[in-house]
């Protein structure tokens, strides 16, 4: 079962990769993670706990890539949720100044409306009404 879990987080990670990072599915991938790496941090945990060995040996090969594994899959999950707040948490940032993001153009360049500045003003005129000629 948690295997399936894990295959689910996954497919939704890379379905917001694919949807060009959509914002939305990274979060839904970021609380995911971010659940399923607690429980297994905990599950992880108490095996240690309760097994009374050491995690990691050097006469056992095959354990400590296991002790690995179950260590280090919840710590990525966890790692994952954290970029997924991260990313949620600069979305709406605003640009810090100097920093036009610009990307290496020039930010000293005339501005796109011209020398001249529009005239419009808003709520000025006659104006128009429904049901009158």
């Amino acid at each position: 079962l948690q295997g399936f879990i894990n295959t689910i987080a996954l497919a939704l990670g890379w379905y917001a990769w694919n949807q060009d990072m959509n914002l939305t599915f990274i979060c839904y991938w970021g609380m995911m993670g971010l659940i399923n790496g607690a429980f297994d941090l905990v599950r992880f945990i108490d095996a240690v706990v309760n097994y009374g060995g050491p995690v990691f040996s050097k006469d056992n090969m095959p354990m400590n890539i296991m002790s690995a594994v179950h260590l280090f899959g919840p710590l990525s999950f966890i790692a994952g949720a954290a970029f997924a707040y991260r990313a949620y948490s600069k979305n709406d940032a605003p640009v810090a100044e100097g920093s036009s993001g610009a990307w290496g153009r020039d930010c000293d360049a005339a501005p796109t409306y011209g020398a001249t500045r529009p005239t419009f003003q808003t709520f000025r005129g006659q104006g128009q009404r429904l049901g009158h000629v």
